[in-house]
């Protein structure tokens, strides 16, 4: 899982490691150790992240920021869909 320095959360890290999730979060660099962790990340894994960041932007751009599902799983699908459909509208 890729994400940003906002989600620079120990427990967070924990919870994902127990489920066999390798975290790829760069740390807030509050000391040395922070700036060492930060070095071993792969530089083409945590770009990933950017590229997620870049899909999710055009999405709200194309077709609002507002999910209307309440729940966590319907806002899920309704995710899924709007991306399923801007895949069709970019299809040749």
């Amino acid at each position: 899982m890729t994400a940003d320095k906002g989600y620079d959360w120990d427990d967070l890290r924990e919870e994902l490691r127990e489920a066999d999730v390798r975290p790829v979060i760069k740390h807030r660099e509050f000391s040395p150790l922070d700036m060492a962790h930060n070095a071993r990340h792969d530089d083409d894994t945590y770009h990933r992240r950017s590229i997620v960041e870049a899909v999710f932007f055009a999405l709200k751009q194309r077709y609002g920021d507002m999910l209307r599902a309440r729940t966590w799983f319907g806002k899920f699908r309704e995710l899924v869909l709007k991306a399923a459909v801007r895949n069709v509208e970019l299809s040749p």
